[in-house]
């Protein structure tokens, strides 16, 4: 699959329904195996609707897994960056 690599470093959860005619479950098995940092949830009785109630359930949670594992992201982020202006100033304080 092309495109692939370009997007391998971005977190990804990918909620698909076993009876999903539309959509079949070899495509996003076929693109979990070329991007196995991606995550692929199955769901066993459903279809391709958004609103089918246990598809919703998934994406739901997903959501909510990739909004925490965002924020812990940006955390860590800020805490370096923070530690890298301490260093530097520090560094220019005793010159």
């Amino acid at each position: 699959m092309q495109g692939v690599d370009q997007v391998r470093h971005i977190p990804c959860i990918a909620v698909q329904g076993r009876l999903d005619y539309v959509c079949p479950v070899v495509t996003a098995y076929d693109l979990h195996c070329e991007w196995p940092e991606m995550e692929l949830r199955v769901v066993p009785n459903a279809g391709h609707s958004m609103y089918d109630s246990n598809i919703t359930h998934e994406l739901l949670e997903a959501t909510d897994r990739l909004r925490k594992s965002s924020a812990r992201i940006r955390a860590s982020a800020k805490e370096q960056s923070e530690t890298q202006s301490s260093i530097s100033s520090n560094r220019y304080a005793s010159i």
